[in-house]
């Protein structure tokens, strides 16, 4: 056949496994925002990579004046507590995702996420039946403001969600993450 090109690599595929082979697993210091459901953060493929807040701790107190008492994992929006996950399948697709982007690889559990190493931060607005607009612009703002004000790393953030149409006080948040070099990621 004239023409055909063939490759080496798989024509489909990540190749995170031959990343992997050459030690490219992530980093602890690269944090990434889901904006979904909650973040089963005792999941033993989650538990490392979960980020614990260092300027609030819980004890009933907003230490970090963020207007959030003991965002320990970050904030459900959709409950305005600091219980981002509350178990069952209200949170089973928050945890789903957080493992595609860091479940912990290489242990012989579970699934491995793209980067094994990573610091995850839950910005719940998702519940049983979905959530509002609103409560996703405050969840965007907060992934915004924790990298703004308190200097994290914050490359993405996760949307796996949809619906509702075009919102302008949504794409304005966006934006702002945008303007913090924070990626919008969604599927």
């Amino acid at each position: 056949m004239t023409g055909v090109q063939t490759c080496a690599l798989p024509i489909w595929g990540s190749q995170a496994a031959e990343a992997w082979a050459a030690g490219f697993t992530g980093s602890r210091g690269v944090y990434v925002g889901v904006i979904d459901e909650g973040i089963d953060f005792n999941h033993p493929d989650l538990a490392a990579n979960i980020w614990t807040n260092p300027f609030d701790a819980a004890d009933g107190i907003d230490n970090d004046g963020n207007g959030k008492i003991d965002d320990v994992h970050g904030w459900d929006f959709f409950n305005n507590d600091s219980t981002v996950y509350d178990g069952g399948t209200g949170d089973a697709h928050g945890t789903h995702v957080s493992g595609t982007i860091g479940g912990l690889g290489g242990n012989g559990i579970g699934v491995a996420g793209v980067n094994w190493d990573v610091t995850l931060i839950s910005g719940k607005f998702l519940g049983v039946g979905g959530g509002t607009t609103a409560n996703a612009i405050l969840a965007v703002d907060y992934i915004t403001q924790l990298k703004t004000s308190k200097g994290l790393n914050i490359v993405a953030t996760s949307n796996s969600w949809g619906g509702g149409g075009f919102s302008q006080g949504l794409l304005d948040a966006i934006n702002r993450g945008g303007d913090a070099g924070i990626l919008f990621v969604a599927a």
